[in-house]
């Protein structure tokens, strides 16, 4: 069996001419944070306008909340089992290994890795900046 209308789907994919495709997850869910002010997470809403921009809403199954005003907040739960201490995170479950969760804290690799499309360096710069910026201040 030849490869090749895989290949074209893909790079169709890749180009914004077909909705992407998940490359192993069956599952990915988007946690962010609220901060114990009630303040939403700045960076959490980048993500999620970006994750708009790209198109690719959805292809996340569900936002969880990581509440610093609720200790056994599901996003506060997921965050201590998995020992993620920046907001916000992924979760992705693989189709072959639904016993596992797979964790990403940065936006343009899960893109990259679950949805097989590419950022652009301003867009990985930006993030980067963003994720400094919240551990200095």
């Amino acid at each position: 069996m030849s490869l090749a209308p895989l290949r074209m789907l893909r790079a169709a994919s890749r180009l914004h001419c077909l909705p992407a495709e998940r490359s192993f997850a069956t599952k990915v869910a988007f946690v962010k944070k609220i901060y114990s002010d009630g303040s939403t997470c700045q960076k959490c809403d980048f993500v999620w306008k970006q994750i708009q921009k790209d198109d690719l809403v959805d292809k996340i199954d569900r936002t969880i909340v990581a509440d610093e005003r609720d200790p056994s907040s599901e996003g506060i739960v997921l965050a201590r089992k998995h020992k993620v201490q920046r907001a916000p995170f992924f979760v992705v479950v693989d189709d072959a290994k639904p016993e596992e969760e797979k964790i990403y804290d940065v936006y343009f690799k899960l893109k990259k890795d679950v949805f097989d499309q590419e950022s652009g360096e301003k867009e990985k710069n930006e993030e980067i900046i963003r994720g400094m910026m919240k551990q200095v201040f």
